[in-house]
C-alpha cells in the first residue's frame, strides 16, 4: 500500500511540472513538501527490508520535490533599499455570503494597502465598504453575485485597466 501511495506521489511530483498545460495540472505543484515528506520516509523505510531499487526511485522522487522546495528557504537574499518608498498590496477573499464587511473596513484601516484586490465582490459589498473605498481613487470593479465578483483598487494611476474573462460563462 505505501509503495501504491508513492508510485502516486511520484506521478504526482511530475504532473506538478505540467502546469502550464492546465490548472488541473497546477494543482499537483501546490503539496511539494508532503510529497518530498512522504517519499523520503517511505524511501527510509525500504531501506529496512533491503529493498534498495524501490528506496533509490522513491528517494529520486523525493530529492526532485526537496530541489524545488530548498530555493524557496535558502535562495538568494534580496538587497532592499530602506530609502526607496514600501508598497503595500492587499489580497482578500471577502466570502460574498458569510464575510464580514466591518472586519474587511477594519483590516483596511489598519495595514492601509496602496493595492487592493477583492474576490467574490458583489454590490451589496461595495456599499457597504463604500467608506473604506474613498481612499483608493482608482479601481476597476466588476461586481457578481455568483462569487465571482472581483475589484482593484489602488492609491495609484493605472497605465490601463481592463477586466478579462478566461473561461466560458455559465448560466445558472
Amino acid at each position: 500500500m505505501l509503495s501504491a501511495a508513492c508510485a502516486v506521489a511520484c506521478i504526482a511530483t511530475i504532473l506538478g511540472f505540467c502546469g502550464r498545460f492546465g490548472w488541473l495540472f497546477d494543482l499537483f505543484s501546490h503539496f511539494r513538501v508532503q510529497y518530498f515528506a512522504g517519499l523520503a520516509t517511505v524511501a527510509t523505510l525500504l531501506l529496512v527490508p533491503r529493498q534498495r531499487k524501490a528506496a533509490a526511485f522513491f528517494a529520486f522522487f523525493a530529492l526532485i520535490n526537496l530541489a524545488v522546495i530548498l530555493p524557496l528557504y535558502f535562495g538568494p537574499t534580496v538587497q532592499t533599499n530602506d530609502h526607496e518608498p514600501k508598497l503595500r498590496a492587499m489580497l482578500i477573499n471577502v466570502n460574498s455570503h458569510s464575510g464580514n464587511p466591518t472586519q474587511v473596513a477594519k483590516a483596511l484601516s489598519e495595514t492601509d494597502p496602496h493595492i487592493l484586490v477583492l474576490e467574490e465582490i458583489t454590490s451589496r459589498w461595495l456599499t457597504e465598504l463604500e467608506e473604506a473605498l474613498r481612499a483608493y481613487p482608482h479601481s476597476c470593479v466588476r461586481p457578481r453575485d455568483d462569487n465571482f465578483g472581483i475589484g482593484l483598487f489602488s492609491k495609484l494611476p493605472f497605465g490601463g485597466k481592463s477586466a478579462e474573462r478566461f473561461a466560458p460563462t455559465t448560466t445558472r
